[in-house]
């Protein structure tokens, strides 16, 4: 493969030369990707692992060659058995692996890894917003507001991690937690899209009628808020009932009352 590519060609010279350079193996593996040569790429990836187990480089760009060519399962056992023999793995590398790990449905071996990564970086809040979120995937919502609580006091300006936060205390789903939630909502996006997101949490709980009372809410601060639109239709095809809502006009209000309806059907 390759015959006609001159740069190819010489890159497969210089490793047949010095096989276990690093260097030259990763650049022919990367030629062979560029190619459009997968599985000649992963091999080499592989081999370079294999003469430098240390590279962590070598590790990271054979578990992407192996993902992209959907191999999931393989790929993060690249990842987990580089970093189970070293111990100095750094922290964003952890990290990785955990979110992989998490997004493929292995939730409680993440958190191992997240875990790993934040004793690698204490003060990173991202880390932690990451763990929150591992525990959020697993509706263990005291852990996850925990960690994202932790997260803000690192970094109290993390849209991400207040975002977050909210979305635990609203499925934990006390009558102070459901408050704070929209609080913390209303800070980042507005009382509409507070009170839609709200009604997007008791829409994946299967309380439809609560869910419409909330949407009839934000309706009162914004009718045609996007996400308010997206959600009535989305509680529609759930209960079979109309996209329309009771709208209830917002503290101090004056250009609708609690008797007005605002239907929206698509």
């Amino acid at each position: 493969a390759g015959d006609g590519d001159l740069e190819l060609a010489a890159l497969r010279e210089r490793v047949t030369a010095r096989p276990y350079e690093l260097k030259s193996r990763l650049r022919l593996a990367a030629a062979y990707e560029m190619q459009g040569a997968p599985e000649l790429a992963a091999d080499h990836y592989r081999i370079a692992l294999d003469h430098h187990p240390e590279s962590q480089e070598a590790a990271e760009r054979l578990a992407d060659a192996l993902a992209r060519s959907g191999q999931r399962e393989s790929a993060i056992s690249v990842l987990a058995s580089f970093a189970d023999r070293k111990a100095d793995v750094p922290a964003p590398f952890l990290s990785r692996l955990a979110i992989r790990l998490d997004e493929a449905g292995m939730a409680d071996r993440g958190e191992m890894y997240h875990r790993r990564a934040i004793e690698m970086a204490p003060q990173q809040d991202a880390l932690r917003n990451n763990l929150g979120y591992n525990f959020l995937m697993r509706k263990h919502y005291d852990e996850a507001v925990h960690e994202f609580r932790a997260a803000l006091v690192l970094n109290s300006k993390s849209a991400t991690a207040r975002n977050n936060l909210a979305w635990a205390l609203a499925n934990r789903g006390g009558a102070d937690d459901v408050q704070e939630a929209v609080l913390q909502w209303q800070s980042l996006a507005g009382p509409a899209a507070a009170r839609s997101n709200l009604a997007a949490v008791l829409i994946e709980q299967g309380k439809y009628v609560a869910a419409r009372e909330q949407l009839g809410i934000a309706s009162g601060h914004d009718a045609r808020h996007p996400a308010v639109l997206r959600n009535l239709q989305v509680v529609a095809e759930l209960d079979g009932k109309r996209a329309e809502v009771a709208v209830e006009a917002p503290a101090g209000g004056t250009e609708t009352s609690g008797s007005d309806v605002a239907s929206f059907i698509g």
